[in-house]
């Protein structure tokens, strides 16, 4: 069945799993399954985030803390960014609800 998010992960090269892989000692196939349940909980994470004002402060504060030229350059980013980035802004955008996001993505992968 197709997805919303499809599109975003059809972007996503297999050098890209296979570099994030090899960053993180993971199979290529592995990071692939759990961007593919990453992408989808993240952004209604992030949705959901943003029905409160509070909420719509931390996603602002985590795109000010972010590095602009990411989305230019996404494969660069994924190459060279290392977990503690990544939880980082799980944490700026969810608190002390990133342990909940972090332990879905890990149960499914």
């Amino acid at each position: 069945m197709a997805s919303t998010f499809d599109p975003i992960i059809a972007m996503m090269t297999p050098d890209m799993f296979a570099n994030v892989g090899s960053r993180l000692g993971l199979p290529p196939e592995l990071v692939k399954q759990g961007a593919d349940i990453a992408i989808p909980l993240l952004t209604r994470g992030i949705a959901s985030v943003a029905d409160t004002p509070e909420g719509q402060v931390a996603i602002a504060d985590a795109v000010k803390g972010a590095d602009s030229s990411v989305l230019g350059n996404l494969s660069s980013f994924l190459g060279s960014t290392s977990p503690e980035a990544g939880s980082d802004v799980l944490t700026r955008l969810f608190g002390d609800e990133s342990r909940v996001v972090t332990s879905a993505i890990k149960e499914h992968t």
